[in-house]
């Protein structure tokens, strides 16, 4: 007798390692099947990196400011202190830089205190192009000017053997559109790159443009076309082969700058035939803000060794995924992803020639995962998933599980 059923589970799972130990996480499966795929594409996922693509070089930050001497030497009391040219912190958010100053006599040394002092509020508020520097002038009634040159990227120039239009162009846009830039959006543009298949941001630098704020940020973008990884390990099942293999192969910017296409085959090396996982994969960006889309199609074929081969126990498996995954944080030290997947899974398995078990699955998952660097002598990875899954046909014979 066969029964069909319709039901609707939620699932929320939440893991947190370091990343020396490689996290994973829990997946619905079928108890019936003989090597159930969603395990094998979990142990897939479980080698992949949870470390993000990180960036080499190091910006340079400006040097300290440099002051022009009002005079070879000098003193005054200091009466009122004028700033000009600063937009981002307001007359009042400055004044306790050089408040302490106030009609007292001050010299140079003094003076070099205050615009160094505005200088370094701007760079720990992230604006590491801007600087604050004493013009040539002359004091009237202690008055002082103080001048501030925000500094912000007039242009990007491109070296190196990458792509440098298309979706590299739109990751870069904000950090030409800041004005004042901050090192926080440089920071995540760049590792945007980085993060495409293919790309590596090999060298950065910064120069001098046509006017005294304007910089220059030099990239040297390196570019691989194929990629290819090969993983065999010994933790299989009795049934499906204690030695199993996992070999890929991808071809980057096939179409465009950032897309990725992906072939995969997992199996068991000496008697292939036994389990046989199959994957294509093809992502891409989708808009200027970081944002991946990604289309999965998979399949398996199980012939069950070992304790199931007297049974004629045989399985396949069919699944299409749609994945979206956004970076809602990318810095070098922390970085924050939003996720949404829709899955389609088809699985049947047979014994002695007849269905023993058919399932047809849909499940959404919605998730975040995190990553910090250089947190208590290691990395720190986390990932928490809300999953709902409804089975939209389930059979099983009486008597075979």
């Amino acid at each position: 007798m066969t029964g069909v059923s319709r039901r609707a589970g939620l699932a929320f799972c939440v893991v947190a390692a370091a990343t020396f130990g490689r996290p994973g996480y829990g997946v619905a499966q079928s108890a019936t099947t003989a090597s159930d795929p969603t395990q094998i594409e979990q142990r897939i996922d479980d080698q992949q990196p949870r470390r993000p693509q990180t960036l080499q070089p190091h910006l340079e930050v400006l040097p300290p400011s440099q002051i022009t001497p009002i005079r070879d030497t000098f003193s005054f009391v200091l009466s009122a202190v004028v700033i000009d040219g600063a937009t981002v912190f307001t007359r009042a958010s400055l004044a306790p830089l050089y408040g302490k100053y106030l009609a007292r006599k001050v010299t140079e040394v003094e003076v070099q205190e205050i615009a160094r002092s505005i200088t370094q509020a701007y760079h720990d508020a992230g604006y590491v192009f801007s600087q604050a520097d004493v013009p040539a002038q002359d004091v009237l009634a202690g008055v002082l000017k103080i001048r501030v040159t925000e500094g912000y990227v007039a242009r990007i120039d491109y070296g190196g053997t990458g792509r440098k239009s298309g979706i590299i162009a739109a990751y870069m846009a904000p950090v030409l559109a800041e004005k004042p830039v901050r090192l926080e959006t440089i920071e995540r543009a760049m590792l945007l790159v980085n993060d495409l298949p293919g790309i590596t941001v090999a060298d950065a630098s910064v120069g001098d443009g046509d006017e005294p704020a304007a910089k220059v940020l030099n990239l040297v973008l390196e570019e691989t076309g194929v990629n290819a990884d090969l993983y065999v390990d010994n933790r299989g099942t009795p049934s499906s082969g204690r030695l199993q293999a996992w070999a890929s192969a991808s071809a980057n910017g096939l179409l465009a700058t950032g897309d990725r296409l992906q072939f995969g085959l997992f199996t068991i090396p000496d008697t292939p035939r036994e389990l046989l996982y199959g994957q294509v994969k093809w992502s891409r960006p989708l808009g200027g803000w970081g944002t991946v889309g990604e289309v999965t199609l998979s399949g398996s074929k199980v012939d069950a060794g070992g304790s199931l081969a007297a049974s004629e126990t045989e399985s396949d498996s069919r699944r299409m995924q749609l994945s979206l995954r956004h970076p809602i944080l990318r810095t070098r030290q922390d970085s924050l992803w939003a996720s949404g997947e829709f899955d389609i899974y088809n699985v049947n398995e047979d014994t002695f020639g007849a269905t023993s078990y058919e399932d047809r699955n849909r499940m959404a998952r919605l998730g975040l995962e995190y990553y910090r660097a250089k947190l208590l002598n290691g990395d720190f990875y986390a990932k928490a998933v809300y999953a709902r899954a409804q089975d939209v046909q389930a059979a099983g014979v009486d008597g075979l599980g």
